[in-house]
């Protein structure tokens, strides 16, 4: 059952939504080439995730976090493709990278990065979605790591984390937008998106909005309308499309104070979002 659950591809993962979202609209110039930056060394990478196994470092199904009599060749033959090799900071030492579902039960896939810098593996990351996107970082060769957290359930948070590896420490930006595939009214992204280099600042108080439509009446089962929270006079932004009158726009600074139906002020004030302005 494990093995059917994991590769079927017409499996149904419930309740989840939006699980998959448009590269270039979140990561200004993102690269999805993975096998670019993947070592291929089949023998090593085997080796390597046996010490994760060995050390009880995974806590997937099919391990010692589940059973104590556990098989790595069995576990091996069920997730190695999974599994994939990279040098992140560019320091002779690879990663191993870990995308996919821990148990064949579950409706959200994992990404999880463990590192072998002080002569044992450990886990820098362990965190719901997928790796949306790559880019290299163009003066030291760097690999910095994109990943989408999806909503699960009723929520309709979505992340969007910049993960870069600095001297052993994982560095975590993030980004933030709303939407689902249901439950909620409105046209999300721009048909595309245009990232310029100078920032805006906004001229007064403003609302934004998940969607490029004013919307007061049933946008979502828990909030009649689309707005989401106001952002001050003096916020800086960027400008990624313009359309039927509405902006999209990526927010950088903290908003108002102020509550709101669909999302925490105070959460909001650490991360950047994307969202609708109207003109």
């Amino acid at each position: 059952m494990y093995a059917l659950l994991l590769g079927t591809a017409g499996f149904v993962r419930a309740n989840v939504s939006m699980i998959r979202v448009p590269v270039a609209t979140f990561v200004n110039g993102g690269r999805e080439d993975f096998e670019s930056i993947y070592k291929n060394d089949p023998a090593q990478l085997k080796q390597q995730v046996k010490q994760l196994f060995d050390h009880e470092v995974i806590m997937h199904a099919g391990t010692r976090a589940y059973d104590l009599q556990a098989d790595f060749e069995t576990y091996y033959r069920l997730q190695q493709n999974q599994y994939h090799l990279v040098d992140l900071d560019k320091d002779g030492t690879d990663e191993v990278i870990f995308n996919g579902y821990i148990h064949p039960k579950d409706d959200m896939e994992y990404v999880e990065i463990f590192t072998f810098e002080n002569g044992s593996p450990e886990i820098l990351r362990q965190e719901t979605g997928h790796i949306l996107a790559f880019k290299i970082q163009p003066n030291t060769g760097e690999i910095i790591l994109f990943q989408h957290k999806y909503p699960c359930c009723n929520v309709r948070s979505h992340n969007i984390y910049q993960l870069r590896l600095i001297d052993g420490v994982l560095k975590v930006k993030t980004k933030y937008f709303l939407g689902r595939d249901s439950d909620m009214k409105g046209t999300f992204f721009p048909q595309q998106v245009s990232y310029q280099p100078k920032y805006k600042i906004l001229g007064q108080k403003t609302l934004v909005r998940w969607s490029k439509e004013v919307i007061e009446k049933d946008a979502a089962p828990d909030a009649p309308t689309n707005a989401i929270i106001h952002y001050p006079a003096g916020t800086r932004y960027k400008l990624l499309a313009s359309e039927n009158g509405f902006d999209y726009v990526l927010l950088c600074g903290p908003p108002v104070p102020e509550t709101s139906l669909v999302v925490n002020a105070e959460n909001l004030s650490k991360m950047h979002l994307f969202a609708w302005i109207k003109r």
